[in-house]
């Protein structure tokens, strides 16, 4: 009698420990809005931009409301398990609406006529279609990715290492809570700032030429991003428009759709600006 106590006993403990190992992994909540956050350097955290996505009970289901919250559409999800990622699709009829709705962003924003012109040049072709990756409770696309973990690098999933600014292909290397960049030799032997990860946010500071703190009008120059990685299987497809930007391809998505090969079958680790959460502090 006792030998069968200590065994449910223990069985007990390994039901508890499971429970609280994956409680640990947050997810994805259905009819609550996401909002889509982005840090703010004046005010130190991080403020709603006005969009956001609410799922439908069964995931197969979404309402989008555009930035100005001027506009609702609905559609229909698609989830891939590797990567983590939600693709978000509308009929042919919303599209039309998405479409005349990214025409008046664009006149708003005073686009040339240049910009104009190769708006009406593709927007036949254009599909409203917007794909986020889902990590730990959070949902972000691979636009709002500004730094990238060096694919080539040895441990690129990783949060030390070499990194990738995806904007302009300049590189830092993280290690000890200090980032580095390269000297003129291609060393990372120039101190560029420091960080600090908590609660799967990174925060970092950079520094000036005489490595102190860098201000900028006055204001401390210091960014927070959202720690995530993303696990590619051997074949994959990565797309990198939105509901409201469907012009511009960010060059991270570039280069991974060019590069598959490289890609494949690796977890990167990424650092995202903006991202939906459905609770922020």
């Amino acid at each position: 009698m006792k030998k069968f106590y200590k065994v449910a006993v223990f069985l007990l403990i390994l039901i508890f420990a499971f429970s609280a190992l994956s409680g640990c992994k947050a997810t994805l909540k259905a009819g609550k809005a996401y909002h889509l956050y982005t840090y703010d350097v004046g005010s130190d955290r991080f403020v709603k931009l006005g969009s956001a996505i609410t799922f439908g009970k069964d995931f197969k289901t979404y309402d989008y409301t555009f930035m100005d919250g001027s506009l609702t559409i609905h559609g229909n999800v698609t989830h891939t398990s590797k990567p983590d990622t939600y693709l978000f699709t509308c009929s042919e009829d919303v599209n039309t609406v998405v479409k005349e709705k990214y025409r008046e962003y664009l006149l708003s924003a005073n686009a040339d006529e240049g910009m104009m012109e190769i708006f009406n040049a593709l927007s036949d072709s254009f599909t409203a279609n917007m794909q986020l990756v889902q990590y730990n409770g959070y949902l972000f696309s691979l636009r709002a990715v500004e730094l990238a973990h060096t694919v080539t690098d040895a441990n690129p999933s990783s949060f030390e290492g070499e990194f990738m600014m995806t904007a302009n292909g300049e590189k830092l290397r993280f290690r000890g809570n200090t980032a580095y960049s390269a000297d003129t030799d291609g060393n990372f032997t120039v101190y560029a700032g420091y960080y600090e990860a908590s609660n799967g946010i990174l925060t970092f500071t950079t520094v000036d030429e005489k490595g102190k703190d860098k201000y900028v009008d006055g204001v401390l120059y210091r960014k927070r991003y959202l720690m995530a990685t993303i696990s590619f299987p051997e074949m994959f497809e990565i797309i990198g428009t939105d509901f409201e930007e469907q012009l511009e391809e960010a060059q991270f998505v570039k280069n991974i759709n060019s590069e598959i090969s490289e890609y494949s079958g690796k977890t990167i680790a990424v650092l995202a600006d903006e991202f939906f959460a459905y609770d922020m502090k």
